[in-house]
């Protein structure tokens, strides 16, 4: 008996440690393996197309999104097309049709020639619009029809007078006119709420605390848009503006950004005349482990929570 209930508990552990490593297992895949992106863009005067695919696993998880005059999405999961949006829907059948078909079929049957049998011998067929209940109704029972009584016609509305409309026409005057009073008292509520909180954000805003939790932030963002954006941009872009100049302060701006980047974009400026055309590949990856991290590293940092509370101390001074 002992061995029998060592061998159930050992079954059950194993059972259990097994659920739980499968559990971390997939907490570890969704945390440590990050997600590839790629997004081609193409834009000419013949066609404008976007295609993107996101994949997590390769095998198992692949999503593609193409955007050429329509939209398409295809979602595949270990190579097998669960959603597609170019897979034919099931036409439902509506209700209203069913029931037509079911009525039909009851009035068949009711129509079809049924057999009356009067006596031993005799059987008589009834026409298809006859039934059974219908004659034997007919032979006990003269149902006669009830007399119309003719209708009244209702008596025509009484017209309003001259000074009701004009009582009416005042009323909805009234009414706009408060509501423009009522929006406009709210609107001078808030103005002064703001000049009392004022002199309150300034004296907030000059703290030390305020200035250390906004550099907080500010490099903290600036790390999650270096994670997410893509590491690689090859392709190239032509463009050209109707003046010279603004397409060589545009080439400017883009020299700045191609230098700090270090993207393999080809930059093709037109000054003669006005153009837009590019053909770029974007390739990046995004891993939720780091973002959880920066996540967290932003909830519990104590400047950035005392000044969420000081600004919502400020809803409570009129």
């Amino acid at each position: 008996m002992i061995q029998v209930l060592l061998l159930i508990l050992k079954i059950i552990g194993i059972t259990l440690l097994s659920v739980l490593g499968i559990i971390l297992l997939v907490v570890a895949l969704v945390l440590f393996v990050p997600v590839f992106y790629r997004v081609r863009i193409v834009h000419n005067p013949k066609e404008t197309k976007v295609k993107a695919k996101v994949s997590f696993l390769f095998p198992l998880l692949l999503v593609t999104v193409e955007y050429c005059k329509k939209l398409f999405y295809k979602l595949r999961v270990f190579g097998f097309a669960v959603i597609d949006s170019e897979r034919p829907k099931k036409e439902k059948v509506p209700k209203e049709k069913k029931a037509k078909k079911i009525k039909n079929k009851e009035e068949k049957k009711q129509n079809s020639p049924q057999p009356v049998e009067y006596g031993d011998d005799e059987e008589v067929f009834l026409a298809p619009s006859e039934t059974v209940s219908e004659v034997q109704e007919a032979e006990e029972l003269q149902v006669a029809e009830p007399e119309t009584e003719p209708k009244e016609e209702p008596e025509p509305a009484e017209t309003q007078t001259s000074q009701e409309e004009k009582q009416g026409i005042f009323e909805k005057i009234r009414s706009k006119i408060q509501k423009i009073r009522e929006t406009i008292g709210n609107l001078i509520k808030k103005v002064r709420k703001l000049f009392h909180q004022k002199e309150e954000v300034q004296r907030i805003l000059a703290q030390p605390e305020t200035k250390k939790a906004i550099s907080f932030v500010w490099e903290k963002l600036k790390r999650i848009l270096k994670h997410v954006l893509p590491r690689k941009i090859k392709g190239y872009v032509a463009f050209g503006a109707d003046n010279p100049a603004t397409t060589g302060q545009v080439l400017g701006v883009l020299s700045v950004v191609y230098a700090r980047t270090g993207m393999l974009l080809e930059i093709r400026p037109n000054f003669t005349e006005k153009q837009l055309e590019c053909d770029v590949e974007l390739k990046g990856r995004i891993q939720v482990f780091t973002l959880l991290v920066i996540a967290v590293k932003v909830f519990l940092n104590q400047e950035l929570r005392k000044l969420i509370t000081e600004f919502k101390g400020l809803k409570e001074i009129e």
